[in-house]
């Protein structure tokens, strides 16, 4: 996957001290690591992920070039956990047989997920605990069994399937037992995932099995303590997964412990829970089962190679013929088109053909060192809490690692630059527009017809995009806001992909083109958008964006006099955002439900006086 991810692969594993055996365990070959270590090899998508995992760290900082192959891979995973999850044996069946076929069942980590999910349909259609018990145990042995002695590193599909047996173990009865391995499953994660956005992906399941194990033996305010902290790594990194079983455990122990007041607070939680799912037409899942384990957040960022390189090819009018010339022959380009892998040198090749002028892009900045992609999530972090002093701080340091002379480290930054100048009132907004739209063109120069959207952007390009139709909103110009977010959502369907290959792009779109059409007193089209969006945020559980969505569809009923729903999700988006800690929000509709509760409940008074009256 290129020299920039082979180079922190191996920053990585010199800092652990790993050697490439080591690192390499269960995945590929020590020679293939090595190579891949060079920037010489690539490997497929979910490989790469596993490897970041074992360091704790998140592939979901970058963005990554996919093959359709790979995310029909992803996308196939995606179905049968919905399948096992929901018991829909025959559909599980028939997906993980299409998942074999596409498979090679040599490479460790798909064998490993075909055992488990077969598995686990076999756990929903007979029950029978032992069997199974064992099964998921040879699972989990194929990547393992090379452990030697204390130093182990695992990845996500490891520690799903060490939960799944927890769980059956304690099905079985045996939890002394299973209370130490849960404590040292606990103090793994806390050692090794440094990285938030990686560790809340696996941390709640585990804390609720320790919640659980530790109620059952009545040591009450110790399981209150424990699941207190996996209820805040979800809310501090907007997590929605686990949250409503972390939630109802809270509420058993603190029933125990006669705590009233806490026990309301649960409830009003999980009541503003129940209410996204409803929001977003998706049945919420209780029941506490083996494919529940594999449940997490995602904010995968994914272009898949081949649609994206017929679209960019259509949209430029360049014929098959014209692209292939000097790097393929043109059946080449057809063939990569159709769906087959392309070779990564040609694939780049062509794009740069194309105008793309970046080599073996893996993000909206580049750079060798992946901490620097976390403190632009830093950075972004602390901009939306308007903590702008430690956000300039944080900006310094990012500038002086990133090589101003990459493009997309000069659009970055400048995006920054223009933000910040408008922010403080130094540049117009159409000075802002204009600005904008040069650094945009950096990497997405408009076509000869004068178009400026004719692709799926990349992240820092549509943080440009989302700036200008946030600026046009600003001047009243609601029609040009509304025409890019709609532009934008074109191309990711033209992409042939759904909108999780791209959730960081696909939540601020949502969020923000729901908010303008609403300004814009397009009510109809505001409400389906933010329930689309809704949907989004629940099937990649980000419960932050969640919460905005719903804060935003209470404008869109307080306009149509819907006043009991207002008041319902007006209250509910209160609660969420106050357990997301969403500081300014949580202050603004604290003050917005009072003070709509005020003139609600006045407006009932003089309709009960009216109803008296006429009686």
């Amino acid at each position: 996957m290129g020299k920039r991810l082979g180079h922190m692969i191996r920053e990585f594993r010199e800092k652990q001290g790993r050697t490439i055996e080591e690192a390499a365990r269960g995945l590929l070959s020590a020679a293939e690591l090595s190579r891949v270590e060079n920037g010489t090899k690539e490997i497929e998508y979910l490989i790469m992920e596993a490897l970041f995992e074992t360091y704790g760290k998140s592939l979901d900082k970058l963005e990554i070039v996919v093959s359709s192959d790979e995310y029909r891979i992803l996308e196939l995973r995606d179905r049968i956990y919905e399948a096992l999850l929901q018991k829909r044996s025959a559909d599980a069946e028939e997906l993980i047989r299409q998942y074999k076929d596409i498979t090679d069942e040599e490479k460790l980590i798909h064998r490993q997920y075909i055992q488990m999910a077969e598995a686990i349909s076999n756990y929903n259609k007979a029950g029978k605990l032992t069997a199974v018990l064992q099964q998921l145990k040879t699972s989990l042995h194929l990547t393992t069994a090379e452990i030697k002695g204390q130093n182990i590193h695992l990845f996500h599909q490891e520690i799903y399937l060490i939960y799944m047996i927890f769980w059956m173990q304690y099905q079985c009865g045996d939890t002394e037992r299973l209370l130490d391995n849960a404590w040292k499953m606990e103090q793994y994660i806390c050692e090794q995932y440094t990285d938030e956005e990686e560790k809340v992906k696996i941390y709640p399941q585990c804390i609720w099995l320790l919640g659980r194990i530790l109620l059952d033996i009545q040591y009450d305010k110790t399981a209150k303590y424990t699941i207190n902290k996996g209820i805040d790594c979800l809310t501090e990194n907007g997590a929605l997964h686990w949250l409503t079983q972390l939630l109802e455990l809270k509420k058993e122990c603190e029933e125990r412990l006669g705590e009233k007041a806490e026990v309301e607070e649960c409830d009003r939680y999980l009541d503003a829970i129940r209410t996204l799912y409803e929001v977003a037409g998706e049945c919420q899942t209780k029941e506490i089962s083996l494919a529940l384990f594999m449940q997490s957040s995602t904010q995968r960022e994914c272009i898949i190679s081949n649609y994206f390189l017929k679209n960019l090819r259509e949209e430029k009018g360049v014929t098959q013929y014209e692209m292939s010339e000097d790097i393929c022959a043109w059946e080449t380009v057809s063939r990569i088109e159709s769906g087959r892998t392309p070779n990564q040198k040609k694939l780049y090749r062509l794009w740069k053909k194309l105008g793309i002028e970046r080599e073996r892009y893996y993000g909206f900045i580049e750079s060798e060192h992946y901490e620097v992609y976390g403190w632009v999530r830093d950075y972004n972090r602390l901009i939306g809490n308007e903590k702008r002093q430690e956000a300039e701080m944080l900006f310094e340091r990012i500038e002086s690692e990133l090589d101003k002379k990459i493009p997309v480290n000069k659009q970055y930054l400048e995006r920054a630059r223009i933000t910040e100048k408008l922010r403080n009132g130094r540049i117009s907004n159409e000075e802002a527009i204009e600005e904008w739209r040069k650094i945009l063109a950096i990497t997405m120069p408009p076509l000869p017809s004068g178009k400026r959207i004719y692709r799926i952007p990349f992240r820092t390009e549509f943080a440009i995009m989302n700036q200008i139709a946030r600026t046009f909103a600003a001047m009243g110009k609601y029609d040009s806001a509304c025409e890019i977010y709609a532009e934008v959502l074109k191309q990711y369907h033209k992409n042939e992909s759904t909108l999780r290959g791209h959730v960081v792009q696909g939540i601020l779109l949502y969020v923000c083109y729901a908010a303008i059409l609403e300004d814009n007193n397009e009510l109809e089209l505001s409400e389906q958008i933010a329930k689309e969006g809704m949907k989004f945020t629940i099937e990649c559980m980000r419960g932050d964006t969640a919460c905005k969505i719903l804060a935003n569809l209470t404008c869109v009923y307080e306009k149509r006099k819907e006043i009991e729903l207002e008041m319902r999700y007006l209250k509910d988006a209160y609660y969420l955002s106050r357990l997301y800690r969403q500081g300014m929000l949580t202050d603004l509709l604290k003050n917005r439900y009072a003070e709509k509760q005020i003139k609600f409940q006045a407006n009932r008074l003089n309709l009960q006086i009216f109803i008296s009256e006429t009686n």
